[in-house]
């Protein structure tokens, strides 16, 4: 599913990034003794390895093309796996952090490393819940307000652009991963079910009216079909990724949501 803990953390290295030179950097060595040298290499590393872990983050910055265009197909499925995965990448981006010598910074660079610092320590002060996503401000994985079957819709229609029959492809692999983010979400919903973590009955009452709206559309018409139909024709594009989306919507993803 989308992860806003990792936009965040990503959005906030590559502003840092972009503010103090831009990826060049990482082609020069960082003197040992020059602390601003130091903050802009680690700015540099954590935010591409931020992007080797996340297509969603890579198509939000627009950069799913040329070396990263494989990221273009692929989603996150939340399993826990992936998310102890995650949950370690960035502690050991804050232990790396606090190795560069903050009081030999300026204060534009000081500003940088508090933003990083207090981005990192927040995102890693959620992971004492023993339940919900991690890093983000929401207990619960799926309501009315949150969840793969409201977030990946969303990103595939307004982030995964479509100009080329490339680009069509890439949408409908990940209208197939979609199907495996939903089962792994539903198997984490599980695991917190059985601590205990039970949204409200007005919760999940929107949130089954709107999964069953969803699965009520037939496949034809559906968002996720209709989105890259329009949109490759709109390009003058053709194939049958409309046809392909179909059958993975009525033979997947639905399977998968009902679930």
């Amino acid at each position: 599913m989308f992860d806003r803990r990792r936009l965040l953390q990503s959005a906030a290295l590559g502003a840092g990034l972009v503010a103090v030179g831009g990826p060049a950097f990482a082609r020069q060595a960082a003197p040992q003794g020059d602390a601003a040298a130091q903050l802009k290499t680690f700015m540099d590393a954590a935010f591409e390895q931020t992007l080797d872990k996340s297509p969603e983050v890579v198509t939000m910055f627009g950069l799913d093309k040329g070396d990263r265009a494989a990221a273009k197909s692929k989603l996150t499925a939340p399993t826990r796996a992936e998310e102890d995965d995650q949950r370690a990448f960035t502690r050991r981006q804050r232990a790396e952090l606090s190795r560069i010598d903050r009081t030999k910074l300026d204060a534009r660079n000081a500003n940088y490393y508090d933003s990083l610092a207090q981005n990192l320590d927040g995102v890693i002060a959620t992971y004492d819940i023993p339940y919900g996503q991690g890093g983000w401000p929401n207990p619960y994985r799926v309501s009315q307000q949150g969840g793969a079957y409201q977030s990946t819709p969303d990103f595939l229609a307004n982030q995964h652009t479509i100009e080329t029959a490339a680009d069509a492809d890439a949408y409908v692999a990940r209208v197939n991963a979609f199907a495996d983010v939903l089962l792994a979400e539903t198997d984490r919903v599980k695991e917190e079910y059985a601590l205990g973590v039970i949204p409200p009955d007005f919760i999940l009452a929107k949130a089954i009216r709107q999964q069953d709206g969803f699965l009520a559309t037939p496949a034809a018409t559906s968002p996720l079909v209709q989105s890259v139909v329009d949109r490759a024709r709109a390009k003058g594009l053709t194939g049958d990724w409309g046809a392909q989306v179909e059958r993975l919507v009525t033979e997947r993803v639905y399977p998968a949501l009902a679930a």
